[in-house]
């Protein structure tokens, strides 16, 4: 798809969601067809957001061919602060998941592996994936949450950034729906907070961060490229501020 046409495709979604809405929204495309493209938009209120706008796990703005594949002028792939109860961006492979005041969540804390994923990215190869995770009581089972990242479509080959019970945090992965760890850290977490957790993909070169701080950087080279989702394991948890961005 070229930059003109991705960016038409987006603005029919616009149009489609303002109509569903009741709202009054005006759309533009400037640019030509060999340099930038910018979506320009215009709420209801009137108010010119320029190219950057963000309407439920969207962003939009400038796009060049020399960017990853749906990013914007930012470099962001995909941003979403489940601000709009609508979670048709997201594809549930296990549990029971649901965006609520203002949260993506997992609600079922007897549900074994819960997993849910980007509706798109499959292709995304290098790039920079953070979210505000929660933590929960692991004292009488093991309840795990965290971020999936390079994942395939139905997330049997995946890597994982996750709390793991005990005060402990693993980098795993899961190939051909086969568990392995990678590497495991201590780190003390209390219960119930949200914790940014961070990870860098660069090449077969996997940086990770809690909070800003870096963990570590390990190297892997199982899965080059695929999207990302987050985790749960016997957690009623929720998610926030999902944000991707080009690396």
């Amino acid at each position: 798809m070229s930059i003109r046409e991705n960016i038409e495709a987006i603005r029919a979604e616009i149009d489609e969601a303002a109509r569903e809405t009741g709202r009054t929204m005006e759309t533009s495309i400037m640019g030509y067809y060999n340099e930038p493209m910018y979506l320009d938009l215009k709420d209801y209120s009137g108010n010119v957001r320029d190219g950057k706008w963000s309407m439920g796990a969207y962003a939009f703005g400038a796009v060049t061919p020399k960017q990853q594949d749906g990013a914007n002028m930012y470099g962001r792939l995909l941003q979403d602060g489940f601000d709009y109860d609508n979670a048709e961006n997201w594809v549930v492979t296990n549990g029971n998941w649901k965006i609520e005041n203002g949260l993506l969540n997992m609600t079922n804390k007897d549900t074994g592996r819960s997993m849910i994923r980007y509706a798109g990215g499959l292709n995304w190869i290098d790039y920079v994936f953070e979210a505000d995770v929660q933590v929960t009581d692991s004292s009488d089972k093991e309840r795990d949450s965290g971020i999936l990242f390079r994942g395939d479509s139905e997330l049997k080959n995946v890597y994982a950034f996750r709390f793991n019970r005990n005060d402990k945090i693993e980098l795993c992965k899961w190939t051909d729906g086969s568990f392995s760890s990678i590497k495991m850290w201590d780190y003390e977490t209390i219960p119930g907070e949200f914790y940014k957790m961070k990870v860098s993909a660069d090449g077969d070169e996997l940086s990770l961060y809690i909070n800003g701080e870096l963990i570590e950087k390990v190297t892997d080279a199982s899965f080059p490229r695929g999207t990302v989702g987050l985790y749960a394991y016997y957690a009623q948890i929720g998610i926030d501020n999902v944000l991707v961005t080009s690396n």
